[in-house]
């Protein structure tokens, strides 16, 4: 728990929603990269059914879908992380939150 001040909670409340901002962001950065994948599998999918017999296409995609499985590992985890940092502030001050 954050020591006592004249203005704390007021102080308490502005961390914690500048922390659920830059929670929000970073979901919306992770949204908007799930988006990009999908139509850049789309664009080599096309590829694929125009050119069936050139192999690096396939290879392409499956190099794609390796590279986001990694990268939505990494973002659920961040997320997970970023949830527990919320839920430690708004616990541990709740008090304060609530009547500053």
């Amino acid at each position: 728990q954050m020591e006592d001040g004249n203005n704390f909670g007021v102080e308490i409340q502005e961390e914690a929603v500048g922390e659920i901002n830059k929670v929000e962001d970073n979901a919306f950065t992770a949204l908007e990269s799930l988006n990009k994948y999908f139509v850049m599998r789309g664009k080599f999918i096309s590829k694929i059914l125009k050119y069936p017999t050139i192999d690096d296409h396939a290879q392409m995609v499956r190099e794609l879908d390796g590279k986001q499985y990694i990268s939505l590992k990494m973002s659920l985890v961040d997320i997970r992380n970023n949830y527990m940092i919320l839920y430690d502030i708004i616990t541990k001050n709740e008090e304060k939150i609530r009547k500053p």
